[in-house]
């Protein structure tokens, strides 16, 4: 079904409130306008933007003289501004002044809502007032990113909804076509002032944000954060080529499971723990439950690659590459979740990332379904490096939740590893039969 682009507004209940709602927006069509035009212009050699109000909040960034600011809103001699790079953050009034050239066409992305209700919420927490609902299929003008939350256009303000749960659709201005871009790949990749992993770090980048490429420094590129400053992110976690030149919509051939080439990717490795809780890391339990189902596949006659059979880093590019290189008949991306806020969710859960990933992705989900220990949230879209940059059947597979009790005191056993491994082969089983 087809769903047009809305801005979100209060549910109507009735024809009463529909009306009443229309009368409200035309009257204040013209102070809306007014408002989305609010710009200001620094105008001190270096501004510092706050995580909130006050001096005592995080510096998250900096700003130089001349960068332009939209002002989402004012507090106590403060603003909460939008740079020009889509970054949410607080400045002193004091430092800015009211911006007189004419504004550049925004540059907004627009997301689609992947789950059946979606709740939107007054800010990025879950103890937030919810203030609408959306459904599958909404589609939002996204603004920033905080964390695992979304800040969207809501009427004439802001509002916050789950990153999970929205999918990068588009964005309503391109770069021009001659100017070679970045892309993030990874929510909250750090963006830092010299191409150095011991470098400061000056704000955070969100998946599919696009930035002007300046230049590539070993594995770091530079990119164009203001009219006057830059800054490097790990090349793991960006790329310059669009997925659209990945063929995803290739027909597949299905062989018998004793004919087929399987790629394991235990999650996460080496310096990179995953999930922490207690003491045990996500990267050991993902190997372990990998490992598992190595064996059964191989007892079948399948033939199985690794991406890791150690404590070791795979960057995600080479998880990728390897299942495109090696054409492989299916990619199976193991891995643990967490939320932070103890107790908060529970299960499995199957993501994908193109339609042909939906065969994989159902056959597995069912008997995760039918014979998991542990519930199961279904199949969701995982916009993942994994997943996006591969041109073979894959999924990434979320086998529970550390940071929840009853989850964690039965996924941290080695019998849990065996018994889910066992569930996947069957899936698989199912989708190569």
């Amino acid at each position: 079904m087809n769903k047009s682009f809305r801005r979100i507004h209060l549910t109507k209940r009735s024809i009463f409130l529909l009306v009443v709602t229309i009368l409200f927006i035309l009257s204040f069509a013209s102070i809306i306008a007014m408002a989305s035009e609010h710009r200001v212009t620094v105008r001190v050699s270096e501004l510092n933007v706050r995580s909130g109000p006050g001096q005592s909040h995080e510096v998250i960034t900096q700003l130089y003289q001349n960068d332009h600011l939209h002002v989402l809103a004012e507090q106590d001699g403060w603003l909460k501004v939008r740079t020009s790079n889509n970054e949410i953050g607080w400045v002193t009034e004091s430092f800015v002044e009211e911006t007189t050239e004419p504004e550049e066409t925004p540059h907004y992305l627009i997301g689609e809502v992947t789950s059946p209700t979606l709740n939107v919420r007054s800010d990025h927490s879950l103890d937030a007032d919810i203030i609408d609902k959306l459904t599958e299929g909404d589609q939002v003008e996204i603004i920033g990113q905080v964390d695992d939350w979304t800040e969207i256009n809501y009427g004439d303000q802001t509002a916050w909804i789950s990153s999970d749960y929205v999918r990068l659709l588009s964005s309503d201005t391109r770069p021009d076509d001659s100017e070679k871009t970045i892309t993030m790949l990874e929510h909250n990749a750090n963006i830092r002032r010299e191409p150095s992993l011991e470098a400061d770090i000056i704000g955070e980048a969100f998946a599919n944000q696009s930035y002007t490429y300046v230049q590539k420094i070993d594995h770091w590129y530079e990119i164009q954060l203001t009219e006057n400053t830059t800054g490097f992110v790990h090349a793991d976690y960006a790329h310059t080529t669009d997925i659209d030149d990945l063929d995803l919509d290739t027909i597949v051939d299905i062989p018998a499971l004793e004919n087929a080439t399987i790629l394991i990717d235990p999650g996460h490795g080496g310096t990179d723990p995953g999930a922490v809780y207690n003491d045990t890391y996500e990267k050991d339990i993902a190997l372990s439950t990998s490992l598992y189902l190595q064996q059964q596949l191989e007892k079948a006659g399948a033939t199985v690659l690794m991406t890791r059979t150690s404590d070791i880093d795979v960057g995600l590019d080479e998880r990728a590459n390897i299942s495109n290189t090696q054409t492989v008949d299916a990619f199976v991306s193991i891995h643990y979740d967490a939320t932070g806020i103890r107790n908060s969710i529970s299960g499995t859960t199957t993501y994908h990332y193109s339609d042909m990933d939906l065969p994989l992705a159902n056959a597995i989900n069912d008997r995760l379904k039918a014979d998991g220990q542990l519930s199961n949230n279904g199949i969701g879209f995982g916009n993942y490096h994994v997943l996006r940059n591969n041109t073979r059947p894959s999924v990434l597979l979320e086998l529970g939740y550390m940071d929840n009790d009853s989850d964690y005191n039965i996924i941290s056993t080695k019998n849990y590893h065996k018994n889910v491994a066992d569930v996947i082969f069957k899936g698989l089983t199912d989708y190569f039969d």
